[in-house]
């Protein structure tokens, strides 16, 4: 006999996130963010993309860096 177990929509969200990035960053993290994002849905999103903003501020400061310390080694 075949038995269908039915997720829940939830369960099936976090089920598709793990799948689709579960490998690179951690399962544990992504069921940790979907849960979040779900929990606390747009205040969730604005403070990743703050996040974000903040990890490409930090980005482009070392791309920036790095050429000037290139030129002052000649």
């Amino acid at each position: 006999m075949l038995v269908v177990m039915m997720l829940t929509e939830r369960e099936a969200i976090l089920e598709e996130m793990v799948d689709r990035v579960g490998e690179g960053i951690g399962r544990d993290t992504v069921m940790k963010k979907a849960e979040h994002f779900m929990k606390y849905g747009n205040l969730f999103l604005f403070f990743e993309v703050m996040n974000l903003r903040r990890e490409i501020e930090l980005m482009k400061g070392k791309i920036q860096v790095a050429p000037t310390l290139r030129q002052s080694k000649r």
